[in-house]
Formats: C-alpha cells, sequence, structure tokens
C-alpha cells in the first residue's frame, strides 16, 4: 500500500491523524448508509465538506483509508449501485456456528488408527509422538 504524503509528518507515520480519518470515515459507513450503503466518492465528498484535513485528501488516499478499515474487518462492501460503484456497509460481526472443542470431536485413539476414504485410498495411522516430562 503506498503511504500518502499527507500521513507523514516529518518523515513519521502520523498514527493519531490516520486514527481520526478512519474513525470519520466508520462513521459516515454507519450514519450515511441508509440500510443500502455509501460509496467511496461519498464519502470522499463528506470528508471534504466536513473539512476533517487540512489537506486535500484524494480518492486514492480515501480509498486506501477504507482498505485498512476493511482489512480490519470494520468495513465490508455490501453491494453495488446502479453505476456500478461498490456500496460500503459496516461488517456483521461473524460468530461460529459450533460450540464444541476440535478435541471434542476426535475419538481418543484417532491418531493411533487408519482412516479409509470412500475413494479406497487409505491414510495410515501415524507412530505415537511422546512429548519427555521434563
Amino acid at each position: 500500500m503506498l503511504i500518502p504524503r499527507l500521513f507523514l509528518l516529518e518523515l513519521e507515520f502520523d498514527h493519531e491523524f490516520v486514527a481520526e480519518l478512519r474513525t470519520f470515515i466508520l462513521h459516515c459507513v454507519r450514519r450515511l448508509n441508509t440500510g443500502k450503503g455509501v460509496t467511496l466518492r461519498e464519502i470522499a465528498s463528506k470528508m471534504k465538506e466536513a473539512n476533517v484535513s487540512r489537506v486535500e485528501l484524494s480518492l486514492n488516499e480515501v480509498q486506501q483509508l477504507m482498505q485498512t478499515l476493511a482489512f480490519d474487518y470494520m468495513i465490508e462492501q455490501g453491494g453495488v449501485n446502479l453505476n456500478g460503484e461498490a456500496l460500503f456497509v459496516a461488517a456483521k460481526r461473524v460468530s461460529c456456528c459450533c460450540d464444541f472443542k476440535y478435541y471434542e470431536v476426535l475419538c481418543p485413539d484417532f491418531k493411533f488408527r487408519d482412516i479409509v476414504f470412500e475413494d479406497g485410498v487409505i491414510l495410515s495411522a501415524h507412530e505415537p509422538h511422546h512429548h519427555s516430562s521434563s
């Protein structure tokens, strides 16, 4: 990812500034979407209107900020509008559909027996592995 010129302050990454911009974008995604989502251009326009930066952000810089939010699972694409532009929404929480632990489904002798697959392939049992108790 390119580091935009405005995020650097005397060759140091300005974490606080980026955090404020990300918070503003997240606020836009949550508040402006009217249940359908908000486009990159709408967010960039709102950032310009709200004067969140002394330096005007390019569309590419706003997109990079939005990508960081997507990578952090805070926003996601919720579809496209009639113009083919991506619509962004707040990410939904992902929960595991299973409550069991992996070790509860394995039988005690799992690693000591052969496994025969439907196509006849046999996965031979592994030799027991003993750990020294030191």
